[in-house]
């Protein structure tokens, strides 16, 4: 159950540092237009461009979202991987979508998890 726990979390806060980073990064770009249009110049300077759009923000709620989602796919086949419940079949199921889609994957097992008995 701690497993489970602490996948959950992971998720959640994996989750909230992507919003953030969807946020800061479509402020930034959004940012950058409007800098263009009061400025009428297409030619603007390819340093700034990349401040305003890769600011100190966005780069540190993707590293959050990244390693979040790293570990949660680790946590994830490992759960799945130990379970005694789960068939060996189910188990290369879970393990290809936790390496290929482990968003979606995170979910559906969040769902089944308690249901399944996939943690005790």
């Amino acid at each position: 159950m701690v497993r489970y726990s602490i996948f959950l979390s992971l998720f959640v806060i994996t989750t909230i540092a992507f919003i953030f980073f969807m946020v800061f990064y479509v402020n930034g770009f959004f940012s950058l237009m409007q800098q263009t249009m009061v400025h009428h110049s297409v030619d603007s300077d390819p340093l700034q461009v990349f401040q305003t759009i890769f600011s100190l923000k966005v780069i540190i709620s993707i590293a959050i979202a990244a390693l979040g989602s790293f570990v949660i796919r680790i946590l994830g086949i490992v759960i799945v991987a130990k379970s005694e419940t789960v068939t060996e079949n189910e188990k290369v199921f879970w393990i290809i979508g936790f390496a290929l889609m482990t968003f979606v994957t995170a979910i559906i097992f969040l769902i089944l998890a308690k249901s399944k008995k996939f943690v005790a």
